[in-house]
């Protein structure tokens, strides 16, 4: 893992320079589908990206950024709720980390923290490519909105607004 660490950003890395090759097809890609995107999954990516790819990657199943992937599959406007969702998840999760309920305070942690990590493996990766992270994150949603509906029911919230 520290080697793998050590060599982001090298460009003698044969796995960097693939992925920056990608991520600029995939720019040339965004300027033609920026609004309606190309599809969900990735059989619609890897029939049109061959257009858009830069030489050594002219076949690719993804575009190797989870936010890249998202405003390509789904264009502007799914993106935005893509982005909106997470904030709007993560916001909620970390407002309700500080309950006095330790198991409750623990489980709202513990999914903001599981998601944020995917999250910030998205910048580096199509994480959603593989469906056991997809499912992971989900399942990091769920439990984080279970532990703030019962972060709620402790402080007498009814939808945000103390009884």
């Amino acid at each position: 893992v520290l080697n793998r660490i050590l060599t982001i950003g090298n460009m003698k890395d044969t796995s960097s320079a693939y992925r920056l090759n990608i991520w600029t097809g995939c720019l040339k890609m965004i300027k033609d589908y920026w609004i309606t995107g190309v599809g969900l999954g990735s059989a619609g990516f890897m029939t049109i990206y061959p257009k858009y790819s830069i030489v050594n990657s002219a076949t690719a199943p993804h575009s190797h950024m989870q936010f890249m992937e998202m405003l390509l599959e789904l264009g502007i406007v799914g993106f935005l709720v893509y982005v909106c969702f997470i904030f709007v998840i993560l916001r909620r999760t970390f407002k309700y980390s500080h309950c006095s309920d330790s198991l409750i305070k623990n489980s709202v942690i513990a999914a903001a923290s599981a998601m944020s990590g995917i999250i910030l493996i998205g910048f580096f990766e199509y994480c959603w490519f593989y469906p056991r992270v997809m499912f992971a994150f989900f399942v990091c949603v769920g439990v984080g909105m279970a532990a703030v509906r019962l972060a709620k029911g402790e402080k007498g919230e009814k939808n945000g607004i103390q009884q």
